[in-house]
């Protein structure tokens, strides 16, 4: 034998060993020469066509498109399935245009591959469903996000793609915390917890759970991060009226404690006072005196308006009927509770009562509603240079409609479609839970009625709206 003959056998047996399908075929995809691999685990024969085994029409075409391709540039690949007799391959197809007009085909399988991303794709749907997913690789450049992830977060996906934020960046926490965090990350650790979210423009807030986990290639390598998280405004807003129940409860029994340590000594001074002015009534030349006596009864009387808030409020620590009751006292105590604030700030509060309803309602929970409303008034207008808020009552022929007026120049749209959910707050971290709005809406509702912001009216005005006792039809009545 030859050099030549030699070197044909030494390329034959080469050709043979190698552990990957290769085929050599004609420009028309006539087989001419298959290696053993190819033979023994591709089923490929001397004189078959390469496109008996390809039998999926897009496949079809995407081969010739990969062919064809081959000849402007080194090679082309393709992956199709590849069908035989027995079973379908998954397979990669490496296609080189040899010197003599021949192809050159390398066929690797990557069923199990395939098979493995199907299982991880039926596993990413899954979690599609019940969480938001982010994937990352372990530079932090975003490989996936979906649309739960988005939803959950409030940044939309063009930014967190664009600022490469990670959970770590959207949690309101410190700054010494969130080195921490990406500390614990980058070592490889699992970090979950709990936490609250607030985006960008401070118009999306949110409680979430959450789970950050490092991928590992085969090599227990890290490769990336798979973050998840949970939305769980809704269990966080309960637990916190469960929390603002029993913190009522306590305050309650506080309340009623003051309550009646203060009333006793009040008594004698009213009691004193009336007999003081018994006796000036008597005697000449006594108006300025029996003046500042109407003041000390007025003062007393206003005490005892607030002592029976404090008894209401303490006999509302649980749950109880809803009764009849003056709507026009419940604003009155209302309005007592918080005019000293009020006027502290500088701002004049003005109620106009018109004609009194009765309602059926629990007065203490009603009188939530209005302090908080008040509140928010007086902290919203007390830096303004016109400081007023108006009470108002207004009926139609179910409901009566309690409007509650500031000298503001109303909400922006931004924030006034956001104030009602829960958690939601404008005020800084520690001078509101954002919890006030969405209560209060709840309790409205709980009575039949609603509480609504009216963007149309020029000034900033919040209505409580309640049903007339003759349109509820509770069985409540006591």
């Amino acid at each position: 034998m030859g050099y030549h003959g030699t070197m044909r056998l030494k390329y034959h047996n080469f050709f043979d060993s190698m552990r990957i399908g290769l085929v050599i075929c004609s420009q028309d995809f006539l087989i001419k020469k298959p290696n053993r691999i190819s033979e023994q685990k591709f089923q490929i024969r001397k004189g078959q066509s390469i496109l008996d085994f390809i039998k999926d029409e897009e496949d079809f075409i995407y081969f010739q498109n990969s062919v064809s391709k081959a000849k402007s540039e080194d090679y082309a690949h393709c992956y199709l399935k590849w069908h035989t007799n027995l079973t379908i391959f998954y397979v990669d197809l490496f296609i080189y245009h040899v010197e003599d007009g021949h192809l050159l085909i390398h066929i690797h399988d990557v069923t199990e591959l395939k098979r493995l991303y199907l299982r991880q794709l039926h596993i990413l749907n899954a979690l599609d469903v019940s969480c938001g997913l982010m994937i990352s690789d372990w530079s932090g450049r975003i490989e996936h996000i979906n649309a739960k992830f988005v939803d959950i977060v409030g940044y939309s996906e063009e930014e967190i793609q664009q600022k490469s934020l990670h959970i770590p960046q959207m949690l309101h926490i410190s700054e010494q915390e969130r080195a921490e965090f990406w500390s614990k990350l980058h070592s490889g650790q699992i970090c979950l917890g709990e936490g609250e979210i607030l985006s960008l423009a401070q118009s999306h807030k949110c409680w979430v759970r959450y789970v950050i986990s490092p991928i590992f290639d085969d090599n227990k390598k890290p490769i990336g991060h798979i973050e998840m998280v949970w939305d769980i405004t809704a269990q966080k807003n309960a637990e916190w009226q469960a929390i603002q129940v029993a913190k009522m409860a306590v305050l309650g029994e506080m309340a009623s404690g003051v309550a009646h340590e203060i009333n006793n000594p009040l008594s004698v001074i009213s009691g004193r006072a009336s007999l003081i002015k018994k006796k000036l009534l008597e005697m000449p030349n006594t108006e300025g005196i029996l003046e500042h006596v109407a003041k000390i009864q007025k003062q007393v009387d206003r005490i005892s308006r607030i002592i029976n808030g404090l008894r209401s409020f303490a006999r509302s620590s649980g749950p109880e009927p809803k009764t009849k009751h003056s709507l026009n006292r419940i604003i009155e105590d209302s309005v007592d509770l918080v005019f000293d604030l009020a006027q502290k700030r500088g701002v004049k509060i003005e109620v106009k009562y018109g004609n009194d309803y009765d309602v059926l309602c629990r007065p203490i929970q009603i009188s939530q509603i209005l302090v908080n409303l008040l509140h928010n008034a007086i902290d919203a207008v007390a830096e303004l240079e016109e400081r007023w808020i108006e009470v108002e009552v207004e009926d139609d022929s179910k409901y009566i409609h309690i409007h509650v007026t500031d000298s503001g120049r109303g909400i922006p749209p931004d924030i006034a479609s956001r104030m009602m959910q829960p958690f939601f707050t404008t005020k800084p971290t520690g001078q509101g839970t954002g919890l006030g709005l969405s209560l209060s809406k709840g309790i409205a509702e709980e009575h039949g009625g609603d509480l609504c912001y009216q963007d149309q009216f020029p000034n900033t005005r919040f209505t409580l709206i309640l049903p007339h006792i003759s349109s509820n039809l509770s069985t409540e009545v006591a």
